[in-house]
């Protein structure tokens, strides 16, 4: 089985390669979910925005996820979350590809020189050696920080099953 991965992290993207996908190609459609909380921490801390600013960014862009996941025609749809894929990548991995009849089991590694691109270019892996669960949120966001994201997004977080 063919497998195409697209990583991009862009709907649009996406949607034009589901546009122009020949119609007996499967396609699986996965939303990897981060506990917004985490992903407000991280979007805060890299451009210096307030963290209700990037929960009301993390909620807008999972709404349109959403949204599209909800009028996909002749997609498989799977939501993951980012903190099940630290702990377990081989096994969340196998799930995501299972909607497509696809085995992550014999594909090569991100060492060798087969350029799959699941990752971006290789200069992303740089100074990685494994994926990592990054918590830093559970300790660093003050209870004002998290007052705005409950108000912000935090219903939408709870949606995702993060409590």
């Amino acid at each position: 089985v063919e497998v195409l991965v697209d990583k991009s992290m862009s709907l649009s993207r996406f949607l034009e390669l589901y546009r122009t996908c020949p119609p007996d190609v499967r396609v699986s459609f996965v939303h990897l979910v981060r506990d917004g909380r985490g992903n407000a921490h991280s979007m805060s801390r890299r451009t210096g925005d307030s963290v209700e600013k990037a929960a009301r960014e993390w909620k807008w862009t999972n709404l349109v996820i959403e949204l599209v996941k909800s009028v996909l025609p002749r997609v498989s749809i799977q939501t993951l979350h980012y903190e099940e894929l630290c702990r377990s990548p081989e096994i969340v991995c196998e799930r995501a590809l299972r909607s497509v009849e696809a085995s992550a089991h014999g594909h090569p590694s991100l060492d060798t020189e087969v350029d799959h691109g699941i990752g971006g270019n290789s200069g992303s892996f740089q100074g990685y050696e494994s994926i990592r669960l990054d918590e830093r949120w559970t300790r660093q966001l003050s209870n004002s920080d998290l007052e705005e994201f409950n108000a912000a997004a935090g219903w939408l977080n709870r949606q995702y099953g993060y409590r």
